[in-house]
């Protein structure tokens, strides 16, 4: 590419990290590259404003190819900041989390126009959820099942019998007659498993509670599946 040629994406940053005197290493997250790295300078902020490098921000990023492993961060127009996240220390956590769901499963180069919808819509849906963990976790298995790694339905994937208390194990949701380990749900939470991840209206979840105990055994069934 010519030097001086800037390239356009829209992306949602997810990290940054100091580089040297005057630097960062901005990570993001983009519809038509996936989860790039870029090198960006830092400016001056004006003060009492947000820098546009802060984490969950959307904007047009435009960079060129640098010499080295990282593309050059040119100029990052924000669209929106996501303030309402902000306000509040639940929902930057539960916006951390599915950031962290995405660095795991993500990489250069690896197009995933539908999920990067999806990361817009819950960063979007995220201030007016009940519980923002809730939709931390549905974001958490629907990744899953978009890198088709989860295959539950309200069957047991063993023998084919309605779903009660179940255990998660290796992708699948089994009764405890057909598993002998894997994440244990009580019948109410195997109910809310389903929905989370086969819902396809923030209606159907918005008022929806998960306790810390599932939100836990989620996180761990998802590195364990995803790993």
């Amino acid at each position: 590419m010519k030097k001086g040629i800037y390239l356009k994406e829209t992306g949602v940053i997810l990290s940054t990290l100091p580089y040297g005197d005057s630097g960062s290493i901005v990570k993001v997250f983009t519809a038509e590259s996936g989860l790039m790295s870029y090198f960006a300078k830092n400016g001056p902020s004006a003060k009492g404003k947000l820098s546009p490098f802060e984490p969950f921000t959307l904007g047009e990023i435009s960079y060129e190819e640098g010499n080295g492993s990282l593309a050059l961060l040119r100029e990052f127009k924000v669209s929106n900041y996501h303030l309402p996240i902000r306000e509040s220390l639940e929902r930057i956590e539960a916006a951390a989390l599915m950031a962290d769901a995405l660095d795991k499963t993500q990489g250069p180069g690896l197009e995933a126009p539908d999920l990067f919808t999806l990361f817009c819509l819950y960063l979007k849906w995220l201030p007016q959820a009940k519980n923002p963990f809730t939709l931390a976790a549905s974001f958490y298995l629907k990744t899953m099942k978009h890198e088709g790694v989860l295959h539950i339905t309200p069957d047991c994937t063993g023998c084919g019998n309605p779903l009660g208390e179940c255990l998660l194990c290796e992708g699948t949701a089994l009764c405890t007659d057909c598993a002998l380990e894997g994440t244990a749900l009580e019948p109410e939470e195997t109910q809310l498993v389903l929905l989370l991840t086969l819902a396809r209206e923030f209606k159907d979840i918005k008022q929806e509670e998960i306790s810390p105990r599932l939100l836990q055994a989620l996180r761990l069934f998802f590195e364990n599946t995803t790993q």
